[in-house]
Formats: C-alpha cells, sequence, structure tokens
C-alpha cells in the first residue's frame, strides 16, 4: 500500500490527506449492504467497496481500494472480512478428519494477506489524521483478531464486545426467537466503544442456535449462519448514529501507547529503610530461589535468532542451522519445525510444512499438549 501511494506522489504532500471527504467507507461488504445505506440516510456521506468493485485478494484489487480510498478521504473506515476459517465453527471441524483440518488450515493460510491489508489500512486511517478512525468488526470467539498481523491493530485500539439480540434484534429466520451471537468490533473510537460495549444480553429472553439451514423465498436453501452475517437494519443505525455523533465532536483516535518519561524534580523524597534497601541495595535471591542452568543457553539462542524474524508477519525453518541450534537448546524435544516472530504470545496452528499429527501427543492433557507445540518468543526486549 505505502509503495503504491509512494508510486503516485501522494506521500510528498500528506497535509492534503488530512482533511475527511466522506463520513463513513464500508469495505467487505456485500453490493447492497445495511450499513452503507443507514448511513446515507441519516445523512451521512458514506461509500461502499464490495466484491464488484475489486477482488482484495489480488493486487488489481487492492490497487483499485487504495484509489478509491484517496477519493474518498473517509473519516470512518469499517472492516468485516469474512471468518470462515478462523471462528467457532472452524475449529470443530478441524477435529472431524485430517482432510477437513487441512482444508481449514488452508484458508486461514489463504486470509493471511487480508490480516495484512486491514492493519495496513488501520494504519493509512492513524497516520492520515487524529480525527480518522477504523473499526475492524469479528464474531466472538473469532481466532482472526489472536494473529500477529493485527497485534499492532489491538495496541492502538478498544475491543468492545456487543451480543447481536440486544445490539441488532437478531431473530432466527423460522422460530422467530432471538439470536444471541456475541460480536467484537475492534475501533479506535471510543464513542463507538462505549456505545457497543453497553449492549450485551440481559439473559431476560430465549435464544434460538446458529446452526442448520433455512429455504429462503429469493435465495433458496443458505445457511442460518450465512444468514447472521448480514447487519440487521437496527444494528446498522446503531453504528451509522455512533458516525454521526464522532463527525459532529470530531473525536479524535486513540493515541499511542507512550512510554513515560521520569522528569529530575528540585524535591526530593526520603524512601523508607526498607523501601531504600530494596531499591538501592542489592540483595542475594532467597533459598527457594534456583537459576536455571540452561537459561544463558535460552538467552544466547534467542539473540542469534532476533535478525531472522521479519518487522512483521512470521518465518518458518523446516531444515538447517537454525533446526540444528533448537535440538541443541532443547535436548528434550524433537524439533521439526521452527517459527520466528516478534511479539506473539500466543498458541497456534504447526507452521506451513509441519505435519499437524506430529505435534499432537499421545497424552490427552491439553496443557502437555501445549508445552510440546510450545514455541520461542522473540521480542525486543
Amino acid at each position: 500500500m505505502w509503495n503504491y501511494f509512494d508510486s503516485l506522489g501522494v506521500l510528498k504532500n500528506p497535509q492534503s490527506l488530512r482533511r475527511n471527504l466522506y463520513d463513513v467507507m464500508e469495505v467487505y461488504c456485500s453490493e447492497e449492504s445495511e450499513l452503507t445505506s443507514q448511513a446515507k440516510a441519516q445523512g451521512l456521506m458514506a461509500e461502499r467497496f464490495c466484491r464488484r468493485d475489486g477482488d482484495l485478494s489480488t493486487i488489481t484489487g487492492r490497487k483499485a481500494l487504495y484509489d478509491r480510498l484517496l477519493k474518498c478521504l473517509p473519516r470512518n473506515l469499517w472492516l468485516s472480512p469474512k471468518c470462515t476459517a478462523w471462528c467457532k465453527w472452524a475449529s470443530f471441524n478441524m477435529s472431524k478428519s485430517p482432510e477437513a483440518a487441512r482444508k481449514i488450515h488452508e484458508a486461514s493460510a489463504a486470509d493471511l494477506e487480508h490480516l495484512l491489508l486491514c492493519d495496513a489500512l488501520f494504519q493509512f486511517q492513524l497516520w492520515r489524521s487524529p480525527q480518522s478512525h477504523a473499526h475492524l468488526e469479528q464474531p466472538k470467539g473469532s481466532q482472526m483478531v489472536y494473529q500477529e498481523e493485527l497485534q499492532a491493530i489491538l495496541d492502538r485500539a478498544f475491543v468492545a464486545h456487543c451480543d447481536m439480540c440486544r445490539a441488532g434484534s437478531l431473530k432466527h429466520p423460522v422460530s422467530g426467537k432471538l439470536i444471541q451471537k456475541g460480536t467484537q468490533v475492534i475501533t479506535t473510537s471510543k464513542i463507538m466503544f462505549h456505545h457497543l460495549d453497553s449492549l450485551k444480553c440481559d439473559r431476560s429472553h430465549e435464544h434460538d442456535f446458529v446452526a442448520g439451514s433455512f429455504r429462503h423465498a429469493e435465495l433458496g436453501r443458505i445457511n442460518v449462519s450465512q444468514y447472521t452475517e448480514l447487519y440487521t437494519r437496527r444494528f446498522a443505525h446503531r453504528i451509522a448514529r455512533c458516525f454521526q455523533c464522532i463527525s459532529q465532536v470530531r473525536e479524535v483516535s486513540k493515541p499511542e501507547a507512550e512510554p513515560v518519561l521520569v522528569q529530575q524534580s528540585h524535591e526530593t523524597f526520603e524512601l523508607p529503610a526498607s523501601k531504600r534497601q530494596k531499591i538501592n541495595g542489592k540483595q542475594n535471591p532467597p533459598p527457594t530461589y534456583q537459576q536455571n542452568p540452561n537459561q544463558q543457553n535460552y538467552e544466547e539462542f534467542l539473540q542469534s535468532m532476533l535478525h531472522h524474524a521479519p518487522k512483521v508477519g512470521k518465518r518458518s525453518f523446516l531444515s538447517g542451522d537454525a533446526i540444528e541450534k533448537a535440538q541443541q537448546v532443547f535436548p528434550d524435544m524433537q524439533i521439526k519445525a521452527l517459527e520466528v516472530c516478534k511479539g506473539a504470545d500466543r498458541c497456534r496452528m504447526p507452521c506451513e510444512g509441519g505435519d499437524p499429527k506430529e505435534c499432537n501427543p499421545p497424552s490427552p492433557n491439553r496443557s502437555l499438549s501445549r508445552r510440546r507445540l510450545g514455541k520461542l518468543d522473540i521480542t525486543n526486549s
């Protein structure tokens, strides 16, 4: 994205991009999305970028999106990428058969470019103007938001949780009962966060399940899960009202976390004797503390692998010196594959090229499985 903007010459004059020409632009939506329609009904300048406008899995489609961004310069950018490979149903289907697990793993790998695109769009909004916002919607339980590619977004945004039974009056198309469908929205707007986070189910009604299929009068037989992907008019109206409030008050996006600077003062504070000894004096470790004899080897190995980790994303090793070094540091494990990344702190699926069946221990203990799948965290600290 940045290379494309640089080739157009728009980065030479960033002041020209600080304006907000449109109120909202919706990405990853249908051709007749309810959110854009409700925003226009509220008198807002709204635009949508759907599959008809370009396939975002291709470079041509992404360039079309970048051109539309420069044309609209929206104050709010709403993203709702598909979560088929990341939802709870995907996790359930992976346990059915090795073939199903392989297909879902391939689908999640193909979605990585969309994760990077979402990260780039958040970067563009936050860089362009302090009064520009970005919002990413995903169903509750989606593993998409836990990927490394989106960690920079989480550091600069709020995470609001709501239930569609209350936020959007979502009902089952056959039984007419309310469907809870927990939803999470990663947003840079405090207005959006406080409004949506207050719309959790109060347990005063009965819920139906997102399961099975039904016959639609126009579309034929479709899955209930596919039906619930579309926003209801009430939910879209709520979001449009939030966009309206953001525009009226010219809300500033959430600032980036900055290190706390300690300034020197002319005043001196006398610490208590116990505190002074703890802070200023070096104490011997307690008798119960035992230094891990391999700690030095761990640190040396991590530092040696630091230059292999990319700034964004990950890098995998299936053979070579990296595997041999890892095997020496962890002799009690059989190292099959090594994945290097920065700032990751969550368990993930085996890297590409690794056999998931070889990573599963014979013991059913889940904690044991996580230890054997344990990955190395390469951080900047």
